[in-house]
């Protein structure tokens, strides 16, 4: 058992043991003894800066308290540190997290959105925060947002991921419907009351003398 097998570890096996074992009570449910075995393995001495960056995501995922807010905080911190610029995705994906698993909807879309506008990377952390991004608008009817989304992210995503059909039929339908949503937003622009302003410079030909 790895609990036993922890204190006969040396610090630095300790440590990947922690964050094992993490992993472990994750899969089972048992969020709170997660987070506090993740919770060891970034506070290690012998911890490398990216174990403590895993780690620290890693308890945000398992996070079950009743108030998100100093977990929040605590990732948003992160953000500041220049040598987190890599993995900023993964941050503000991580905040999305918190906010969805509360159903707070508004905060954890603005969070997606920026997972992808700081992805460095066009690998599957970008992938996975846009199919997130894109299910959620799918879900409020805002096909039109939703479509590049999922556009971008299925080709990225290997076949053996879950649902992958389910995705790759939605992306293809979403794209046949793609030259109807840009219609419609033509035509709700052409609809929209323009500004005195705005229609003094297109009747002078949008020049001033």
């Amino acid at each position: 058992m790895l609990t036993k097998a922890i204190p006969l570890a040396t610090r630095p096996q300790r440590t990947r043991l922690n964050f094992l074992l993490g992993q472990v009570y994750s899969a089972l449910g048992q969020k709170e003894l997660a987070y506090k075995a993740f919770d060891k393995a970034g506070s290690s001495s012998s911890a490398s800066y990216r174990t403590k960056f895993n780690a620290r995501i890693k308890q945000s995922e398992v996070f079950s308290g009743a108030d998100i807010t100093p977990e929040v905080k605590a990732l948003k911190r992160m953000v500041r540190y220049d040598r987190n610029k890599e993995y900023l995705d993964q941050i503000y994906y991580a905040i999305g997290n918190l906010y969805l698993s509360r159903a707070d909807t508004t905060n954890a879309i603005a969070n997606y959105e920026m997972a992808v506008e700081k992805s460095t990377r066009s690998g599957i952390d970008k992938a996975i925060a846009q199919i997130t991004l894109g299910s959620l608008y799918y879900d409020l009817r805002k096909y039109s947002k939703a479509q590049p989304c999922y556009s971008e992210a299925v080709p990225l995503l290997p076949t053996t991921w879950p649902d992958y059909a389910k995705l790759r039929r939605r992306s293809d339908v979403l794209d046949e419907l793609a030259p109807l949503f840009a219609e419609r937003r033509a035509q709700r622009l052409a609809a929209a009351p323009v500004s005195h302003d705005a229609r003094t410079a297109a009747e002078s030909g949008g020049t001033h003398h």
